[in-house]
């Protein structure tokens, strides 16, 4: 039984912790959008365009030139970190004031306490930031970096070398302009060569080779002409379909543009709506707060016996198994009144625990809580004001930038596809030279053609570097900014990036910044009522009480088994020891009552007694002679004679013979005296059982017998002294009915103001769903990072398309204009020349 016994002794009766987790209804409509109905107005032209997009294959492309993996760009994002960090100022300021905001305590309001530093009285350890990491309780603080790192951050990202990030951007702009200085150079040269040289043709096999004069024996059509005339068409149409990319590039531009700020705008307008809707049951609360805490401190009032008492209840099971362990064990009860208590704590506590969760809300949440809502919400209102009025100003903001981008569209779109034209257009004289190359003052334009094309795919390739360059940097930029948003803490700390990481992981910012648990008794009135509105209290109570009524079955077992060994005893018939007597439990305790036929018909002992050699009678001799004694009277039998020499019956020493009765002697043997001192003992042992019988059941309270209406049963003495004024099934009666009364006051809570405030706390609670900035926020990531950068992307490989193909066309063009300067057919090919 001490394991048992143990388990009573380990039993807490403190409440139990709760986490409010909110229910509100669906998506708030006036806030959400659809995405089918909420799209900007793009031009028609634009969206013709649209289909032809392929600004995902460029971004693909720049992706897997860039190559490089999430944890190269968290490097990145730690660098810029650190590069950000006033380190000076971060690594100085290690504690702030206990009220400052960037305090760092936990839900009840207790400072978090390194292990490394105990910060002066009246301040915290501050919250995260660029130079310190979070900091936990009791272990040591760490920097969020490495010292050394934010001295070397600012090298690692633009150092002038190779292994830094502004070497590794420089290296896709470099490569294009080297290849441009390379082919600038071939053409100088070329051009100079060709210039010097015009007098030496004849006579230099060097010089021959810049010569502009054709081969005197003449070029073949196919492989000579018709080839590169082919390639250079080709070339031409390239230029087309490069341009066409540049166009459609182009309006992806513009139609990120457009809806990057129709989304922005959307966001502000939103906010300023989420924010007037949050206003509404802000005032509502402030007019009603006052009379719901007046019927709140009716609720609560003159009811500290629910905590106390199921304390009380738990102390009385807890002392009941200690005070009668004996009983307990006799009875093999102790399963059974375990159960009972684990039934408490399972079945009634958790109402308990419910219960006073509300009376706790109501008096402690609203009641004392007061002013502080008022001033809360007063407060809360008027910055909702201030920020109202600044939405207006941020939409004209956003207005006035789309105006300025929408006038720069034309121009913009003028320049991209003015070089290709221009391209096209150089590159359409060339071909109009070569197909008419018979006439000399339009051949000219196929030599001023591969001229102007070799200086424009010079500049092209310099350009197009800038642009692979500024893709490059694109790109990282929307990779950085996905691991920004995906947590808040690095960049903005962890007192700020709670609301940020609320918005974008879709938690209510109430619950986020613990609003439920500081101005919240309308949630955690609700959590109450949901758990004890459709319970049963008397259900579970019975639950307790029947495993009870099962215990005091059980200890009536006590006395039974101890009255059967009793009557073992007292009806041990043999010739010497003839006793032929049994008892009840009605006249156990008072013996003679068992043998009231017998004194009415003066019936006496069928054996004499020891004690005076004579027969005894059943009658109890006086009010003097207790059960005991009445006992050990009646089975004082005399003894048997073992022998004739000495053996006397009262006087008569003669008359006795061998097995005859008698009372002294040296041949008298007392056969049944160790049977009569048993029938004692075992006697005894009844009242012992008996004793612990009714102590149990008294401090049960459940003994029919003796309380029979189980109100102002009397518990034992013993059981007082411990500090209970009511057995245990008396005292579970009494708290049922309290219990059962502050539950139906707790229910019909909502037909009061309580219940109104409740209403409206919930209304503003729900409204606390930003879920939308995350959603607009995605539509101008993927305005940005996807439509924009995909068209710029695109923009980018047709200026590299562009390039290539005017240096192609340059160097196509200037050989026909040779091979095309002789005179006419011959029959192995054309020849001739000036």
């Amino acid at each position: 039984l001490s394991c048992f016994k143990n388990d009573f002794k380990s039993v807490n009766a403190s409440p139990l912790s709760r986490q409010l987790e909110l229910e509100c209804p669906i998506a708030i409509k006036d806030i959400q959008f659809s995405d089918d109905d909420d799209k900007p107005d793009y031009d028609v032209t634009t969206m013709k365009l649209a289909s032809y997009s392929q600004g995902s294959l460029g971004i693909e492309l720049i992706r897997k030139l860039r190559g490089k993996s999430t944890e190269f760009y968290q490097s990145l994002l730690n660098n810029l970190i650190a590069i950000s960090c006033d380190v000076d100022t971060q690594g100085a300021e290690r504690c702030v004031d206990f009220n400052s905001s960037l305090a760092t305590k936990d839900w009840e309001d207790n400072c978090i306490i390194a292990a490394d530093q105990m910060c002066p009285t009246g301040t915290c350890e501050r919250a995260s930031s660029c130079y310190w990491d979070q900091v936990v309780n009791g272990e040591i603080r760490e920097t969020r970096f490495p010292v050394e790192m934010y001295d070397l951050a600012e090298d690692d990202v633009v150092g002038l070398h190779k292994d830094s990030y502004l070497g590794g951007i420089a290296i896709f702009g470099t490569v294009g302009i080297i290849i441009a200085c390379v082919c600038f150079c071939m053409w100088f040269v070329y051009i100079v060569a060709r210039c010097l040289c015009c007098c030496m043709w004849d006579t230099c096999s060097i010089c021959e080779c810049c010569s502009s004069r054709p081969r005197e024996d003449g070029y073949s059509c196919f492989g000579d002409l018709a080839v590169p005339i082919i390639i250079y068409i080709i070339c031409l149409v390239g230029t087309v379909s490069a341009g066409s990319l540049a166009l459609v590039g182009n309006e992806d531009i513009t139609r990120a543009a457009t809806s990057t700020f129709f989304y922005s705008s959307a966001l502000i307008e939103d906010f300023g709506e989420f924010l007037s809707r949050a206003r509404e049951p802000l005032m509502k609360i402030n007019a009603i707060v006052e009379d719901a805490a007046g019927d709140a401190q009716i609720i609560f009032s003159d009811t500290e016996y629910v905590r106390e008492g199921s304390t009380e209840i738990v102390s009385s099971f807890r002392d009941f198994g200690i005070r009668h362990e004996e009983g307990i064990e006799a009875s093999n009860s102790g399963p059974v009144f375990e159960t009972a208590f684990m039934k408490f704590g399972d079945e009634v506590y958790p109402i308990v625990d419910d219960v006073q969760l509300m009376l706790d809300s109501l008096e402690m949440d609203l009641y004392n809580n007061v002013d502080n809502i008022r001033n809360g919400v007063t407060s809360a209102t008027n910055q909702i004001d201030l920020i109202l009025n600044e939405t207006e100003t941020w939409l004209e903001d956003v207005y006035r930038f789309e105006s300025m981008e929408f006038s720069k569209r034309s121009i913009r779109k003028t320049i991209v596809l003015s070089v290709f034209f221009l391209s096209f257009i150089f590159s359409l004289a060339g071909l109009m030279g070569i197909v008419m190359s018979r006439t000399t003052a339009i051949f000219y334009l196929l030599h001023i053609a591969w001229v102007v094309c070799a200086v424009l795919g010079v500049v092209l390739l310099v350009v197009a570097s800038f642009t692979l360059s500024t893709s490059v940097v694109w790109l990282d930029t929307c990779e950085v900014m996905n691991l920004v948003t995906g947590d808040f803490e690095p960049i903005l700390g962890d007192a700020m990036a709670t609301g940020a990481n609320a918005i974008f992981d879709g938690t209510n910012l109430a619950v986020a910044f613990n609003v439920t648990d500081k101005v919240d008794f309308q949630s955690k009135l609700d959590e109450g009522l949901s758990q004890i509105k459709g319970i049963n209290i008397t259900q579970k109570f019975e639950l307790v009480s029947k495993p009870l009524v099962n215990v005091q079955g059980m200890i009536d077992g006590i006395t039974t088994k101890a009255l059967e060994g009793f009557n073992k005893v007292t009806s041990y018939d043999s010739a010497s020891c003839p006793f032929q007597d049994t008892y009840t439990k009605s006249n156990i305790l008072q013996p003679w009552n068992a043998h009231l036929e017998k004194v009415i018909k003066d019936k006496i002992t069928d054996y004499p007694l020891r004690s005076t050699g004579i027969p005894a009678t059943y009658k109890r001799l006086s009010k003097d002679e207790n059960a005991v004694q009445y006992l050990r009277r009646i089975y004082d039998a005399a003894g048997r004679c073992e022998g004739t020499s000495s053996c006397c019956l009262g006087d008569d020493c003669d008359t006795p013979s061998y097995n005859d009765y008698c009372t002294s002697g040296d041949d008298c043997i007392f056969v049944c005296s160790n049977l009569r001192d048993g029938i004692v003992d075992v006697y005894k042992g009844y009242l012992t059982a008996d004793t612990i019988e009714r102590g149990m059941a008294a401090d049960l309270g459940i003994d029919q017998t003796t309380c029979p209406a189980r109100v102002n049963c009397p518990a034992t003495l013993e059981f007082m002294d411990m500090g209970h004024d009511y057995p245990l099934m008396e005292l579970l009666d009494l708290y049922k009915t309290n219990i059962t009364e502050t539950s139906n006051d707790l229910i019909s809570v909502a037909s009061t103001s309580v219940g109104m405030a409740m209403v409206e706390v919930k209304d503003f609670l729900c409204h606390m769903n930003v879920s939308f900035i995350e959603q607009r926020y995605d539509q101008v990531s993927e305005s940005f990072c996807e439509t924009m950068f995909g068209g710029f992307a695109q923009v980018n490989w047709a200026l590299w398309c562009l390039a290539i193909l005017m240096e192609i066309i340059a160097v196509v063009g200037c050989t026909l204009s040779i091979r095309l300067g002789g005179s006419l057919y011959k029959e192995v090919g054309i020849g001739g020349g000036y």
